[in-house]
């Protein structure tokens, strides 16, 4: 049986990312995730503590979280995939997911050479009209 209450808690992910992203948005928006400290620190404490292969992230919003769980997922070093989903393709005038993006595009991130072919990372959007989701010409693999 899971207890929640004795996740231990995991800041270092989120701090890490914080660090990196420093550099991108000096003097420009916030670039830190929507999500509180304290959650953040509690949701990596959980991923690490049961060590999910694969994970579903519904809502993604700017992918400030999403940035913080791949770090963790690198930190850890072991296979996973991750899928993020979201009825929105844009957010606050950019793409859905975008901190994510920018800290894989910009080797904020790196997959190391052992997880090459067993870290993924997939978004997909889901168009609104529909009940079920489905993926979207806009998926992209990190």
């Amino acid at each position: 049986m899971i207890k929640f209450n004795e996740f231990p808690n995991n800041e270092e992910p989120r701090k890490k990312i914080n660090e990196k992203f420093k550099s991108h948005f000096e003097g420009k928006e916030k670039s830190h995730p929507w999500m509180e400290p304290s959650e953040s620190a509690f949701l990596c404490g959980a991923v690490q503590t049961c060590r999910p292969k694969k994970i579903l992230e519904v809502g993604v919003a700017k992918g400030g979280t999403t940035a913080i769980i791949l770090q963790l997922l690198e930190d850890l070093g072991e296979p996973y995939e991750m899928h993020s989903c979201d009825l929105a393709t844009k957010v606050a005038g950019h793409d859905t997911g975008y901190l994510a993006t920018l800290a894989k595009e910009n080797n904020l991130l790196i997959t190391p050479p052992s997880l090459l072919y067993a870290a993924r990372m997939n978004f997909i959007w889901a168009n609104p009209c529909r009940k079920s989701l489905t993926k979207s010409a806009a998926t992209l693999t990190l």
